[in-house]
């Protein structure tokens, strides 16, 4: 008898096509998965905890002003200033004639943080009888004048010389601007010059 052939005659029959393409359609879904996994492990370590940012460091205090309002210039000795109305004579700068504009400058640089810009501010002082330091505008009655060489020579005897005001323990004095010689003859003449104006009164 002779051997069973294919229709064709050509050896045995070959395996349905569909049954290849479903393995291969079975390797392209297991290379997918396999992606997808590798992509899942990716993203898992990618959303692990990070190291906690460090702790911001507390900020620093501000900065204090350069001079403080109720500070006294460090060259002031209080055991070297006389009380309130027991100051010296006139210096030199009650006869010398001041510039107003040059004055102000200095007025701004060395007597408004106790006096106000413009002479007008009560700042505290704790432990004087007043309780502030006394205003320059308007100055007290009895150092004011309106001949410029007498109003002159009443501020200067404090300028020159300095004041302790009356109370148990006053926090803030005059300094003795002349007399330690921080400022100038001239300069203070020059001071005299502004706060003069200040009262409406040239010199």
């Amino acid at each position: 008898m002779s051997s069973k052939r294919s229709i064709s005659g050509n050896g045995p029959e070959p395996a349905p096509r569909s049954g290849r393409k479903a393995g291969a359609s079975a390797l392209v879904l297991v290379s997918a998965l396999a992606g997808l996994a590798a992509l899942f492990i990716v993203a898992a370590c990618a959303k692990k905890e990070q190291p906690a940012a460090e702790k911001a460091q507390p900020s620093a205090a501000p900065a204090q002003s350069a001079q403080s309002a109720t500070q006294v210039p460090p060259f002031a000795d209080r055991s070297k200033i006389p009380a309130s109305g027991r100051q010296g004579p006139p210096g030199e700068a009650a006869s010398l004639t001041g510039n107003a504009e040059r004055g102000q400058a200095l007025f701004a640089q060395n007597c408004a943080s106790c006096h106000g810009p413009q002479g007008t501010d009560k700042v505290q002082n704790p432990g004087s009888d007043d309780g502030t330091v006394p205003p320059l505008n308007p100055i007290d009655p009895e150092l004011a004048d309106k001949d410029p060489a007498v109003f002159a020579a009443n501020i200067d005897r404090i300028i020159q010389h300095g004041s302790i005001p009356d109370g148990p323990a006053p926090e803030l004095f005059m300094p003795d601007w002349g007399d330690s010689k921080a400022l100038s003859q001239q300069q203070i003449a020059d001071l005299e010059a502004y706060i003069m104006r200040l009262n409406d009164v040239n010199r």
